[in-house]
């Protein structure tokens, strides 16, 4: 599809629009040449229609000639009508005008729509043409074939030409000479397709001459042209390399070539592989990006109104050398020492002799590094590389048949030797604690610090580029395999550890118990601790401690066997409370604890008592409240009352027991005890027997009071009886009514049975 590129309004190119366009603008009224057109000014009422159209056939056809322009023109229906052109659908004008000029090189190959659109605000009209762009016709040498001609000026030489045009098309044949018509060339023969000319040449027309044959369709036309020398006759009579082969070098490759004619201003057509060359001088230059591989067929030849004469060369373009190489010119890699063959099987299609010579990084190739091999048409280098050649290395075989060069490439990446240098833990079999959170540590040294990296795990991959492995051995089963691989892209070495997850030592008993133990202070106590280990041939060390910190040896003993471990506690008055005891069990990987929760107690004592004696008497008054208490020497001792031997109540540091629930010899008890002691605190408690009083009234002065003591009092040392007062009944007070109450008391050693206790006033 062609793009429009160019509008010309009123003879003025504006470029950068979207289509080439001769455009012109013209209004009626006035004293224009298109005042007819329409007298009314803007504002009238009449709609917009398209009245005349010039082409006036909806079918066009223009000429393909770039700079051909046609034009189209409206008259519309009043001079309010906005008009605008559009070219396959791209609008023409910008401004509004009712003709236009449309160049062909605005229009596509074949048909095309021109449209024009007329409107106002009262209507709007269009129309539209069918533009065919003209297919020029084609014009072909027929005879001479040859472009360029020789003739006498005393001859004649006859040309034809054919052409050929679109269907239904008729063309129309002239002949010019040098572009313009001479009446000494002219048509002799004229057909539908094809025309003779008979050029008639003299001594005026000597020189290099152009006959021309024009094809016209009456649109457009087409020429064909041939060079014709006019002078002497012309033959070519040697040439030069008068060789009938001749070899090119396949790159740069160069030869002369000419011949000798029998006039200097003879034309010479020159054809390689039957394509003719421009130029008619008698010498050539071809090169060999001329040639095709292989044979190549140049000619020289001179066509005169004698005859024609020609000279012809076998170019051979020859074929460099080849090399089937083994490896692949890319991708080759060596590490340090590990040698690297480079082969060559070089191959000549022109069966010439190839030598060859080994470069390594531009340089002529020395041993060491590399080692030269050769055989018919073979050669290997063998490359063992150093340490400085360490990186990229580039090899090329330069090869040479005599004519061409040609070279076979290898780029060889050379890499350090990896092998493990050194690798913790050294031993390969390891055993690791059992212990989820313990952090194991591997790590490895490549002999290169460019090597590559690689661990895993029972085959799993653990990443690369880590030199040391922290792995928690809640992340290992029982047997482990862990390798750690350092490689580039020519060398590999490795570095494997047997793992074995130990299994931890257990506790498989404990004497006592490992439930809460209680022991008195001053109690010898053993712990003793038997151990299973299920790794044979571990050792186990056994670590005691009281409370987090070691045992002073002064209370405790230790003694230790193969699997089991006894400590000897003889607790003191200082360690009275609870305590956390344990040891420690390790098979130098995991470690167990055996442990007891121990209580040690003081032994009970009472620290003090009331009432104080051991015995005592009390009321006989049932009511009679008497009070008995106790202090423990340690708050693990609990106090049990108890009466005559019957539990009363625990607990309590203070207990009341009333007379009405004693018996006349009684046993009071408080029985402090502990998990470790039990003592006793007892009193011997006599419920009193009451003295029995007689009053007798002697006189009006004297009341007798008759004791009656229990035989139990005669027997005290000493006994005071106080009488706080007397309470005389009716009868009394009637026969004594003068009596004062007041008493007098009388204290009596070994009394008798009757005593007169208290005299009245």
């Amino acid at each position: 599809m062609r793009t429009p590129s160019l509008i010309k309004i009123i003879g003025v190119v504006v470029e950068g629009l979207a289509l080439g366009a001769f455009l012109s603008a013209c209004s009626g009224g006035g004293g224009s040449d298109f005042a007819a057109l329409d007298s009314t000014v803007n504002g009238d009422k009449i709609p917009c229609s398209i009245k005349e159209k010039i082409p006036s056939n909806q079918t066009v056809k223009v000429s393909s000639i770039v700079g051909t322009t046609t034009s189209f023109n409206i008259t519309p229906s009043t001079s309010s009508c906005q008009i605008f052109f559009y070219v396959n659908g791209t609008k023409v004008n910008t401004d509004s005008l009712s003709l236009v000029g449309i160049d062909s090189s605005a229009l596509l190959a074949g048909a095309n729509t021109v449209r024009v659109e007329a409107s106002n605000d009262l209507g709007r009209d269009y129309y539209e043409w069918t533009v065919t762009k003209n297919t020029a016709p084609t014009c072909a040498k027929v005879s001479p074939a040859a472009g360029s001609i020789n003739m006498v000026n005393t001859g004649t030489q006859l040309f034809t030409a054919s052409g050929a045009g679109e269907a239904g098309e008729t063309l129309r044949f002239s002949w010019l000479l040098d572009g313009q018509a001479n009446a000494a060339v002219a048509e002799t023969i004229s057909g539908a397709t094809a025309s003779q000319g008979s050029f008639i040449a003299n001594a005026s027309l000597n020189g290099t001459r152009t006959v021309s044959a024009v094809v016209s369709d009456g649109l457009d036309s087409v020429t064909c042209s041939w060079t014709v020398a006019v002078g002497d006759d012309c033959s070519i009579t040697a040439k030069t390399p008068d060789l009938a082969s001749v070899r090119l070098a396949a790159v740069g490759g160069t030869g002369n070539y000419s011949v000798t004619t029998t006039t200097a201003s003879c034309l010479v057509v020159w054809a390689l592989n039957g394509v003719e060359l421009t130029g008619t001088t008698a010498s050539r230059t071809i090169n060999s990006i001329d040639l095709n591989t292989g044979s190549n067929l140049l000619k020289a030849e001179v066509t005169s109104s004698s005859g024609n004469t020609s000279k012809s060369w076998t170019l051979v373009k020859n074929s460099p050398p080849t090399c089937n190489q083994s490896p692949p010119s890319s991708g080759s890699q060596a590490s340090v020492g590990s040698p690297l063959a480079l082969t060559a099987n070089i191959v000549d299609s022109n069966g010439d002799a190839v030598t060859w010579n080994w470069f390594l990084n531009g340089l002529p190739v020395a041993n060491p590094p590399v080692v030269i091999a050769n055989g018919t048409n073979t050669t290997t280098a063998t490359f063992t590389p150093g340490v400085g050649n360490i990186g990229y290395n580039s090899f090329l075989l330069m090869m040479s048949d005599g004519y061409d060069s040609a070279t076979c490439p290898w780029n060889v990446q050379v890499t350090p030797t990896c092998t493990v240098s050194a690798s913790s833990p050294v031993s390969t079999t390891v055993t690791v604690p059992s212990l989820g959170s313990t952090v194991n540590t591997f790590s490895i040294t490549p002999s290169d610090a460019t090597c590559v990296i690689a661990c895993s795990l029972n085959g799993i991959n653990l990443g690369n580029s880590l030199s040391m492995l922290n792995i928690l051995s809640s992340n290992m089963i029982a047997a482990n395999t862990l390798t750690a691989t350092v490689s580039n892209s020519s060398s590999s070495g490795s570095a494997t550890w047997t793992v074995t997850k130990n299994t931890p030592p257990t506790c498989a008993s404990q004497n006592p118990a490992s439930s809460g133990h209680i022991f008195g202070v001053g109690a010898v106590q053993p712990f003793v601790a038997n151990i299973t280990d299920p790794n044979a041939g571990q050792s186990l060390s056994f670590d005691w401690r009281l409370d987090g910190s070691p045992p002073g040896g002064a209370y405790f003993g230790i003694s230790s066997g193969p699997s089991s471990s006894t400590g000897t506690w003889t607790s003191t008055s200082g360690q009275v409370g609870t305590h956390n005891l344990l040891v420690n069990v390790s098979d130098s990987y995991d470690t167990v604890a055996c442990s007891w929760p121990v209580e040690v107690l003081r032994t009970c004592a009472v620290s003090s008592a009331s009432p104080s004696g051991a015995s005592l008497r009390v009321a006989n008054l049932g009511s009679t409240n008497t009070s008995f208490g106790v202090v423990a020497n340690d708050p693990s001792c609990v106090i049990t009352w108890k009466l005559n031997g019957t539990t009363v109540s625990t607990g309590a540091n203070f207990q009341d027991f009333l007379s009405s629930s004693m018996l006349t010899s009684n046993t009071v008890e408080a029985v402090l005890a502990n998990s470790v002691s039990t003592v006793t605190r007892s009193w011997s408690v006599t419920k009193n027997t009451p003295l029995f009083v007689k009053v007798k009234l002697q006189s009006q002065t004297e009341i007798r009071l008759i004791l009656e003591i229990p035989s139990p009092l005669i027997c005290l040392p000493q006994m005071q009886i106080r009488t706080r007062s007397l309470i005389l009944g009716p009868s009394m007070a009637r026969r004594a009514p003068h009596f004062h109450q007041s008493l007098e008391s009388a204290t009596m050693r070994r009394p008798p049975l009757h005593l007169v206790l208290v005299r009245l006033a």
